[in-house]
Order: C-alpha cells, then structure tokens, then sequence
C-alpha cells in the first residue's frame, strides 16, 4: 500500500511550449526495485552509483545515504523560452541533514540545474523541515511554514525557461494565483535549455537531502495540467522497434493510469508520421485497464522509419509516449567499447562489431565510415576487414595529428542504413610531466623556489599545507589547495591527450561517511576534474574506501575497503577530450580491474594536477606523484624504501617506513660483508620506524636492507 496520503501533498509544476498535453506524467507503478532497470520506465542515471533509486509499491524512495541521481527526458526539448511546471507528492520520512540541499530540479542536456527545490531544517522547529526552491546554483528561498514527517505535501513548481529565468514554489496549492505557502527565487543564473526533470540524493560536506518518498510526479506546459485537481493520464514508455519488412510485429505491451478516471474509460489514438510504411490503421490497439498491448503491421513490400505516438485521454487532459520503428534496416552492434584511444602515429587496435539483415544474407551488406574531425581522420584512414556478419575496423589518423573525433559506422543494404558510433582520442606522447616526491624539509609545502601553488583560499596560511617525513599531509581540519604545473603547459579540450596520474597514500585519521575530495587536475581558472575521493560510508567500521567522479557529480567507489595506515598506489586516468576517467587501486597493468566515474562533465583544458583539504577527507599522507601520458610510467613497481633522517638533540634520529623484515643496518666502512644489524631498539609511530642513534656513537654509513 501506497503511504502518501492526497489529502495533502507536494507538487512541482514545470511549462513549456503550449500543448495541452503532459510533457511527462508518472506514477511509478513499477514492478519493486531499481526504476532506471526499468523497460517501462523513462528514467536513466545520469550520476553516482547506478541503481540505487528503487521503487516500492508504487513510491519511489529517494535517501541521502545512496549516491544515485536520475533523469527522465521531457518530450520537444530542450525549452529555451515560457514557463514550465512540474508537480509531485512527497513523504519525508526522515529529515534533511546539516545545512540541507536540493532533491529535484531541472536541467539541460549537460550538467546545468534549474529550478532547484531544497530541504532544510535550519532555522525550523525541532523534528520539523521547511521546503524551498532557487533559480540555480545560487541560495534558495524557503516558504515560512514548518512541515511535518511521514505527512503529504503536494508542490508546484513554476520556472520560466527564458531570460531572465525566474522561478516559483507552491505548496498544496488550489490555483496558480495562490498567495499562500508561495515563495520566489531571488538568485539570478543564465539562461539554458531545459531538456529532462532530475532526482538527485545527496550528503556532501554533512549537508544531506533526507530521505522521502515521492509519487505522482508530473510536468507540464500549465498549472492546471500539473496541478490542478485533475491529473493528467500516464503512460509507460515504449522502446524502440526494429521490424523485418513483410511481418507483423508481435505484441507490444505498454500501461496506463489515472489517478480520477477508470481505466476502461481512458481513451489511446495511435499517430504514424509515415503512413505510407505504417499507416494509423495498421496500428491495433489490444487489452483493458492498466495493460495495454499494440501490434504494428508494416505495408506489403515497404521499407522505412515512422515515429509513432499513443495519446491517452481522459476527456479532460492528455499524455503521450512515442517511440521510432525501422522496418527492414539492417543492423549493427556497437563498435568495440564505444570509445577507444591510442597514440600519435599508430593504429587503432582492430575495432570489432557484428553486422545483419534479415531480409538478405550478411555479405552483400556495405559497410563505410565517417569522421567528424577528417583533419584527424580522412577517408583513406578507415580500414576494414571480415566478411559475412562479423567486420573488423582499424583507424590509421593522419601524421603527426592528434586529437578526438566522433567516428560513425554505417551498414547498408541498399535501401536502409543503419549506424553506429564511438568515440576516438588519438594522443601525443607526453613522456613524464610531473614527477614529485615530496623530498623537502618538515614544513610548508608552498615555499620559494618550489613548484607548487595555492589557489585556495585568497588568503592562504602556508602552514596548513605542509611535508612531514617525506609526505604531503593533507587534513579535513585545513582548508587550504594547492597546484602545481604540468611541464606540458595547458592541453586544450580538443586535444585528445589522455593523462594518468600514479600516487602513493595512507590515511590517518579516517574521513567522514560521506567523505570528500582531495586531489584532482585543474585548467588555468577554477575548473576540477578527475577529482579523487575517500569516505567511509559504505564501508565495515574503521575502513574506508576509495572513488572517482569525473566532475561535481557523485563518485563512484572502488569495492575495497582499505585500513588506515596502509600504503596503497592509486592510479587514475583522464582523457581530456571527453572527460572521461577510471582509477585502478594497487594495479599490477592497465588490464587490472578498474572502476569508471559515471557523472556527466564538460571537456575542460587540463593545465595543473591539484591537492585539496575540506572537512570530510580525514588525514591523508601522499608520496611518489607521477603524472605521464603512459600508464606504465605511473603504475611502477615499488621502489626501494627511502632512509630518513633528523636531529635531535644530540642523537641522529632514523626513519622509515615500517615494513616486514625491513631492517637499519650501519657500518663504518663502505663493503659488501661490513654491515651489521643496528642495536638500537626501534619505535613505531603512524606507520614509521624509528631509531635514535647518539652523536657519540661516531661516524657511519647507514641503509635499509629487507631480510
């Protein structure tokens, strides 16, 4: 049973271009479990770990303790101009932490959200919340009223899509021109596109959104179409068919609902966009209530492509789904991987993909390619091989070109075509562009003479970002950043340069449940990408564990839970042109397993590799930094442990890494039979031995040596 109750609720209201008609009206009656596994349903994950926005018995849950974010497409976007309106009823079960954030919101094509609605407990009576909303990124304003737990709230949203962009929030409103329980963004971002509604769950910095339960989520172009007394219809999503010419498509299954009218009363009309394929009355409509099915029925001897749409009516408003069907095309898989990249002045590895058509035999099918960039890849680079359903392609770019380029695919039988496309970054060879290992005195990273910058904050003491032992400490208590400068200078977008950056760390002191980031690349201004994160949330008491996002998106987490106070090497690759990155924890080779960040992010230059402090990311200690066009160059085998040494008083202090078997030897002359095991008892303090030796013990030659 459903636990929202209608007689109050929360609803978002969204408009667009001037159809009467839901933009999207859903219900989520799913069958239980992850909604972007979903055939019927419309969402997809654009962000954090995939499948964690499940439904229940018809409520989707949403908890800040899961990284997930979704998003359903709106149909006829992106909408640049009028209001939009989107409405929803939502349950908090349990209250927005820290400062609270924003749950839902709009967004364009890339990572811009609009229209965003906030939670927060500041300022509100004990164990109640209050409801807000903001243009974008800025500050949100909150409506004066305290609401409860496990009650209903019904909200509408209205944004206006041009410029400037204004946005307004009702809750349990009866007409748009309610005053009550209303309040207006004050922020002022740009403009953008509006192409899809978003859910977002989220605990950053201690800042959390809660955990709710949301139901009766609609968008659309009027008030009275998302908010008024009446919702609209809903119907699942269709996906798309491919048909053999000549044949009757089998059943395809489709639902409806309604929150007011009975099933058996809704009322569906088929469109075709190419009757003279598939015409509207070739288009049978089967079964009663909330299941559906249609059969389509190409004409005799047509080949071709038709977007179909199904309106459901209630009398009153409308919903719609469409989807596209190809009748006689003949197909292709996708081409390896989907994206690939390889050196300057080399060959692709051979790019394998699978080709066929239902009404003739695989050989007679033409297969040709294209490249967006043909400065990088003319004509004569594409090479093919294979014959029957199977074809290899291997790329060869022009001399000395680097850079990406969007490479289409193409079969064809003669009369349709269909295509396939992947990504390929060609990259010049860098050789080593960082190299750093921390040898400095105890004290302030950021020094004269010395590589590094901070470029947080504007005020930075020196003395927060600091070397100790060898290593750069990083701590949560800081909140100083610093940079440093690839020799490679800035590498454009366009580039097709694919950086790894290799570092040795060991925490502490353990980082937060949510965690933080603490090392990323960095262009010239204030852009971050690749940026590396801990937490320990996820992970069994005193361990954590390691992610990567490839932008301000929730990372994705490595499946290790890791220890403090172990050394481990952590590699991480980032490919310029796409934004796109992996990171690999302990890898022996670039074949080892690896974990790929799934957040959107746009391609930004790459010009610095940055260390970060915030709240959440515990006590690090970083060592070995490496940052080269090769994974090889990064990923080294450990290298000898390095002897360390400081006065105190008037002894001579040793150190180094604790390790098995590792012992100090001295001797007074240099030979390979004269060392002898120090008889100094040792110390051991945060993962270091140490041993005081007195100046008066006289002069000798020191080493480590495993036994």
């Amino acid at each position: 049973m459903k636990r929202l109750c209608l007689s109050s609720a929360l609803v978002c209201a969204l408009a667009a271009h001037a159809a009467a008609e839901a933009l999207l009206s859903d219900h989520f009656n799913y069958a239980d479990g992850p909604i972007a596994q979903d055939s019927g349903s419309p969402w997809i994950t654009h962000g954090g770990t995939p499948n964690q926005v499940d439904v229940s018995q018809g409520v989707l849950n949403l908890t800040q303790a899961e990284s997930e974010d979704v998003s359903a497409p709106l149909a006829g976007g992106p909408y640049k101009t009028g209001p939009l309106y989107m409405s929803c009823v939502v349950n908090y079960l349990a209250l927005p932490s820290g400062n609270g954030t924003f749950f839902w919101h709009l967004k364009d094509a890339a990572s811009t959200f609009k229209a965003r609605v906030y939670t927060t407990t500041n300022g509100v009576a004990h164990g109640f919340y209050r409801m807000g909303i903001a243009n974008g990124a800025g500050a949100p304003v909150y409506v004066a009223s305290d609401l409860e737990l496990t009650r209903s709230y019904r909200v509408v949203v209205r944004y206006s899509a041009g410029a400037p962009t204004q946005s307004t929030l009702w809750l349990n409103p009866k007409a748009e021109t309610d005053a009550d329980l209303r309040v207006d963004a004050t922020d002022n971002p740009t403009a953008t596109g509006i192409t899809a509604v978003a859910l977002r769950q989220s605990l950053a910095s201690g800042d959390g959104m809660g955990t709710l339960l949301l139901d009766d989520m609609i968008v659309a172009t009027t008030f009275s179409d998302a908010g008024g007394e009446n919702t609209p219809p809903s119907v699942s999503q269709i996906p798309d068919q491919d048909l053999p010419g000549d044949r009757i498509s089998d059943p395809i299954g489709f639902t409806v609902d309604d929150k007011e009218t009975p099933l058996d009363k809704l009322r569906i009309q088929a469109q075709s966009t190419n009757p003279s394929v598939i015409p509207e009355q070739s288009i049978a409509l089967k079964g009663s209530g909330r299941l559906r099915q249609l059969v389509l029925q190409p004409i005799t001897g047509r080949q071709g492509a038709a977007r179909i749409t199904l309106v459901i009516g209630d009398g009153e408003k409308t919903a719609s789904t469409a989807f596209n069907v190809t009748v006689g095309a003949p197909s292709i898989t996708r081409v390896d991987a989907g994206s690939v990249s390889f050196p300057v002045n080399e060959a692709s590895p051979p790019l394998a993909f699978h080709v066929s058509d239902r009404e003739s035999s695989s050989d007679p099918l033409v297969v040709t390619g294209e490249a967006a960039n043909t400065q990088l890849f003319p004509a004569a680079s594409f090479h093919w091989e294979g014959s029957g359903d199977l074809r290899t392609l291997r790329l060869s770019p022009a001399p000395d070109r680097s850079g990406f380029s969007l490479v289409r695919v193409v079969v064809s039988d003669g009369t349709m075509r269909a295509t396939n496309a992947l990504v390929v970054s060609v990259y010049p060879q860098l050789g080593l562009v960082l190299s750093e290992d921390f040898d400095y005195p105890d004290g302030p990273l950021v020094a004269a003479s010395r590589p590094w910058s901070f470029h947080a904050p504007d005020a930075p003491n020196p003395t927060n970002l600091v070397v100790r032992g060898g290593r750069l400490v990083l701590s949560g208590s800081n909140g100083e950043d610093g940079h440093r400068l690839l020799n490679c200078g800035l590498q454009k977008s366009d580039s097709g340069v694919v950086f790894y950056t290799g570092l040795t760390f060991r925490l502490t002191q353990p980082p937060s449940t949510a965690g933080d980031f603490f090392a990323h690349f960095r262009d010239d201004k204030s852009g971050f990408r690749c940026r590396l994160h801990v937490a320990s949330g996820g992970a069994s008491a005193g361990r954590f564990r390691l992610g990567v996002s490839s932008g301000s998106g929730s990372p994705v987490y490595h499946a290790a839970p890791l220890a403090l106070q172990e050394d481990h090497r952590v590699v991480v690759r980032y490919e310029v042109s796409t934004a796109e990155c992996a990171l690999w924890l302990d890898p022996l080779d670039e074949s080892a397993a690896s974990v790929h960040a799934t957040d959107d992010a746009s391609a930004i230059g790459i010009s610095n590799w940055s260390f970060r402090q915030a709240s959440g990311i515990g006590v690090i200690e970083v060592d070995d930094v490496r940052v080269a066009s090769r994974f090889s160059d990064v990923a080294r085998a450990a290298e000898a442990p390095r002897l360390m040494f400081d006065r105190a008083g008037e002894s001579l202090v040793l150190r180094w890494a604790a390790q098995q078997g590792l012992v100090a030897q001295r001797t007074t002359r240099l030979g390979p039979t004269a060392w002898t095991d120090i008889q100094q008892s040792t110390t051991h303090e945060s993962g270091m031995e140490h041993v005081a030796l007195p100046f008066s013990d006289g002069t000798g030659f020191f080493r480590l040596y495993q036994k």
